[in-house]
Protein backbone atom coordinates (compact mmCIF):
# COMPACT_ATOMS: atom_id res chain seq x y z
CA UNK A 1 0.00 0.00 0.00
CA UNK A 2 1.26 3.51 -1.10
CA UNK A 3 2.08 6.57 1.02
CA UNK A 4 0.77 9.66 -0.38
CA UNK A 5 0.88 13.32 0.94
CA UNK A 6 -0.70 15.44 -1.96
CA UNK A 7 -4.09 14.41 -4.00
CA UNK A 8 -1.42 14.98 -7.62
CA UNK A 9 0.67 11.61 -6.34
CA UNK A 10 -2.76 9.71 -5.54
CA UNK A 11 -3.75 10.51 -9.10
CA UNK A 12 -0.07 9.46 -10.97
CA UNK A 13 -1.02 6.58 -8.98
CA UNK A 14 -4.94 6.16 -10.26
CA UNK A 15 -3.37 6.67 -13.85
CA UNK A 16 -0.48 4.21 -13.99
CA UNK A 17 -3.41 1.55 -12.40
CA UNK A 18 -5.64 2.40 -15.28
CA UNK A 19 -2.64 1.78 -18.05
CA UNK A 20 -1.36 -1.21 -16.14
CA UNK A 21 -5.00 -3.23 -16.10
CA UNK A 22 -5.96 -1.54 -19.43
CA UNK A 23 -8.97 -0.07 -17.85
CA UNK A 24 -11.98 1.73 -20.08
CA UNK A 25 -11.69 5.53 -19.94
CA UNK A 26 -15.26 5.42 -18.21
CA UNK A 27 -14.10 3.29 -15.33
CA UNK A 28 -10.87 5.55 -15.36
CA UNK A 29 -12.48 8.67 -14.66
CA UNK A 30 -14.81 7.05 -11.80
CA UNK A 31 -11.60 5.98 -10.63
CA UNK A 32 -10.04 9.66 -10.46
CA UNK A 33 -13.24 11.17 -9.64
CA UNK A 34 -13.87 9.06 -6.32
CA UNK A 35 -10.58 9.21 -5.37
CA UNK A 36 -10.32 13.26 -5.80
CA UNK A 37 -13.81 13.86 -3.95
CA UNK A 38 -12.12 11.39 -1.26
CA UNK A 39 -8.64 12.88 -0.60
CA UNK A 40 -9.86 16.48 -1.06
CA UNK A 41 -11.65 15.76 2.16
CA UNK A 42 -9.91 13.55 4.10
CA UNK A 43 -6.73 16.01 3.08
CA UNK A 44 -8.87 19.21 3.83
CA UNK A 45 -11.15 18.32 6.98
CA UNK A 46 -9.83 14.85 8.08
CA UNK A 47 -6.88 16.23 10.16
CA UNK A 48 -5.06 13.61 8.43
CA UNK A 49 -1.10 15.00 6.71
CA UNK A 50 -1.27 12.10 4.01
CA UNK A 51 -2.65 8.64 3.09
CA UNK A 52 -2.49 5.35 1.94
CA UNK A 53 -4.18 3.95 -1.33
CA UNK A 54 -4.04 0.85 -2.69
CA UNK A 55 -5.83 -0.86 -5.94
CA UNK A 56 -6.47 -3.93 -7.29
CA UNK A 57 -8.38 -5.46 -10.05
CA UNK A 58 -10.40 -8.50 -9.40
CA UNK A 59 -12.85 -10.51 -10.68
CA UNK A 60 -13.62 -7.91 -13.71
CA UNK A 61 -13.90 -4.60 -11.20
CA UNK A 62 -11.72 -2.01 -9.49
CA UNK A 63 -11.21 -2.14 -5.61
CA UNK A 64 -9.93 0.80 -3.76
CA UNK A 65 -8.51 1.05 -0.29
CA UNK A 66 -7.81 4.63 1.47
CA UNK A 67 -6.24 4.42 5.04
CA UNK A 68 -5.94 7.86 6.88
CA UNK A 69 -5.13 8.93 10.38
CA UNK A 70 -7.29 11.84 11.71
CA UNK A 71 -11.11 12.55 12.77
CA UNK A 72 -13.19 10.04 12.60
CA UNK A 73 -15.05 10.63 9.15
CA UNK A 74 -17.90 7.91 7.57
CA UNK A 75 -18.16 9.17 4.10
CA UNK A 76 -21.15 6.54 3.43
CA UNK A 77 -22.94 7.95 6.51
CA UNK A 78 -22.80 11.44 5.29
CA UNK A 79 -26.24 11.89 4.47
CA UNK A 80 -27.76 15.11 3.41
CA UNK A 81 -30.97 13.64 1.99
CA UNK A 82 -32.43 13.35 -1.28
CA UNK A 83 -31.17 16.17 -3.66
CA UNK A 84 -34.21 17.71 -5.75
CA UNK A 85 -31.56 20.04 -7.32
CA UNK A 86 -27.95 21.21 -7.41
CA UNK A 87 -29.47 24.44 -7.08
CA UNK A 88 -31.96 23.96 -3.48
CA UNK A 89 -29.11 22.02 -2.16
CA UNK A 90 -27.08 22.53 0.55
CA UNK A 91 -23.87 23.69 0.86
CA UNK A 92 -21.36 20.11 1.21
CA UNK A 93 -22.40 16.81 0.78
CA UNK A 94 -22.88 16.79 -2.95
CA UNK A 95 -19.39 15.24 -3.81
CA UNK A 96 -19.72 12.66 -1.22
CA UNK A 97 -23.62 12.01 -2.58
CA UNK A 98 -21.60 11.47 -6.05
CA UNK A 99 -18.98 9.45 -4.78
CA UNK A 100 -22.33 7.42 -3.53
CA UNK A 101 -23.87 7.07 -7.15
CA UNK A 102 -20.35 6.11 -8.75
CA UNK A 103 -19.42 3.33 -6.73
CA UNK A 104 -21.14 -0.64 -6.45
CA UNK A 105 -19.88 -0.44 -3.26
CA UNK A 106 -18.84 1.63 -0.30
CA UNK A 107 -17.76 0.23 3.18
CA UNK A 108 -15.84 2.17 6.46
CA UNK A 109 -14.85 0.79 9.14
CA UNK A 110 -12.22 2.82 12.25
CA UNK A 111 -9.43 0.65 13.56
CA UNK A 112 -6.84 1.16 15.63
CA UNK A 113 -7.27 5.29 15.10
CA UNK A 114 -7.09 4.52 11.25
CA UNK A 115 -10.64 5.75 8.60
CA UNK A 116 -10.78 2.91 6.13
CA UNK A 117 -12.72 3.10 2.91
CA UNK A 118 -13.24 0.41 0.52
CA UNK A 119 -14.47 1.37 -2.34
CA UNK A 120 -15.50 -1.18 -5.62
CA UNK A 121 -15.85 0.52 -8.91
Amino acid sequence: MARFSTLEEGMAAIEAFCEANQLETSQCYKLRLVAEELVVNLLTHGGSGGYRMELKREDGVSRMRLRYGGNRFDPSRDDKGPLDSVEKSEYGGLGLFLVTQLVQALHYRYEEGENIVDLTV
